[in-house]
């Protein structure tokens, strides 16, 4: 197995949904794995076997208005096998590294927080 193959299936086995992601002409052009949980939403895009790009997110979707930001608390860009290594550590340590001091809390979010 290759290594980002294996890295995908590292993402599915902690719980990640892998899915297909369509380009505009109806042709796959990489896969879209997402987890949520504790407050946040995690996601990487993961464009052929070489390049990838991660976010973690405060989990504030709303239907009323669904394209609303949301405070990014990690991101990382790069080679597949890295970016999903860092991503599955961030998962797994249960915190969001030292910039998420500097995001607003919530009533929730302070509760779900662990540096708090």
């Amino acid at each position: 197995m290759n290594p980002a193959a294996g890295r995908i299936a590292q993402l599915r086995a902690h719980g990640f949904v892998i899915r297909p992601l369509p380009n505009p002409f109806g042709v796959v052009d990489g896969l879209h794995a997402t987890r949520t949980g504790l407050g946040w939403v995690d996601s990487v895009v993961i464009r052929g076997p070489e390049y990838a790009v991660a976010v973690r997110v405060v989990d504030t979707f709303t239907l009323a208005d669904p394209f609303a930001e949301s405070a990014v608390a990690w991101s990382e860009s790069g080679d597949v096998v890295e970016v999903v290594d860092k991503l599955l550590a961030l998962c797994l340590s249960g915190t969001a590294y030292e910039d998420i001091r500097t995001l607003p809390a919530t009533p929730d979010e302070a509760a779900l927080d662990p540096i708090r």
